[in-house]
């Protein structure tokens, strides 16, 4: 069983594609365990109705105390908390009492996917994550580059040949 840590972008991103009851399937699907730190939560807050936003998804949320995770804000200052209390859960999430055999962080931000990289954690954005469930078959093709052009629409930043690459990869 592998746990998905979300950071607020890919929370935001899809909210915005109203792709909450999609991920949802997918993780039933995929016997994945979605996990959302809290701090992730006081990003959003403002933004998304919390308590909806627990209750589709079925996701289990963490208390991190940011004193836990600050040798790492120490070492990549730029990252914002919620970024780095994804990187310490992913780090950590057994201690947590998070019953899963691995831990993916899901990320966005350039900085915290390479943060992600140097430490070893596994991890992976909304894009790769709008990919897996085309694959499986919750989006249709026409859905998933509907949604590509949503995210542009947004102000989410990638290039053609990103989606060119992602295409070419196999599922997870």
């Amino acid at each position: 069983m592998k746990a998905l840590i979300l950071d607020s972008s890919v929370i935001s991103a899809l909210k915005n594609l109203n792709c909450f009851a999609h991920l949802k399937k997918l993780a039933s699907m995929k016997n994945w365990i979605i996990v959302i730190p809290d701090l992730v939560l006081e990003e959003i807050s403002n933004n998304i109705d919390i308590m909806e936003l627990k209750s589709v998804l079925n996701c289990q949320s963490c208390i991190i105390n940011p004193k836990n995770f600050e040798n790492l804000k120490n070492r990549y200052p730029a990252l914002a908390n919620g970024e780095l209390a994804v990187l310490f859960l992913s780090l950590n999430f057994q201690k947590f009492g998070i019953n899963a055999k691995e831990a993916v962080a899901v990320l966005d931000d350039k900085a915290a996917r390479s943060t992600a990289s140097k430490l070893g954690i596994k991890y992976f954005g909304t894009l790769r994550l709008l990919k897996i469930m085309l694959d499986v078959g919750i989006l249709t093709r026409s859905q998933f580059f509907i949604f590509i052009q949503k995210l542009k629409e947004y102000g989410f930043r990638f290039t053609d040949n990103i989606i060119y690459s992602l295409i070419a990869k196999e599922n997870l």
